[in-house]
């Protein structure tokens, strides 16, 4: 089971620490949110019930594949990109603009730290 309050602060440093991020969800594999914030108002759990439908396809994938467990997903967008981790409890999907392009690997090794 998860800290809730650690998490909280753990992503809350994050998002201080990164500024190219533009929000952190951390959800359940229910697809609950646990903690999330943004920079902007979006709707959290619309968010997070996504997160978690395109970690469990590529945990299918994986499966599939013979290639072993999820470590890190990026998904490249028009106007940004999309980061998720996960583990048995604990899915994390960052978001974040453009202009993080050079900074996904550090995004994808800082959020898989957190879980």
């Amino acid at each position: 089971m998860v800290d809730k309050k650690k998490l909280e602060a753990n992503l809350s440093k994050l998002m201080d620490d990164i500024p190219e991020i533009e929000g952190l969800i951390a959800l359940d594999l229910k697809g609950t949110v646990i903690v999330g914030q943004t920079i902007t108002e979006m709707d959290k759990a619309a968010l997070a019930k996504t997160a978690l439908d395109v970690f469990t396809k590529a945990r299918a994938m994986g499966k599939s594949t013979g290639k072993g467990g999820v470590q890190g997903i990026n998904i490249s967008m028009d106007k940004g990109s999309a980061c998720i981790v996960g583990n048995d409890s604990t899915i994390i999907m960052s978001m974040q603009g453009t202009d993080a392009s050079t900074s996904i690997a550090l995004i994808l090794r800082s959020i898989k730290a957190c879980l």
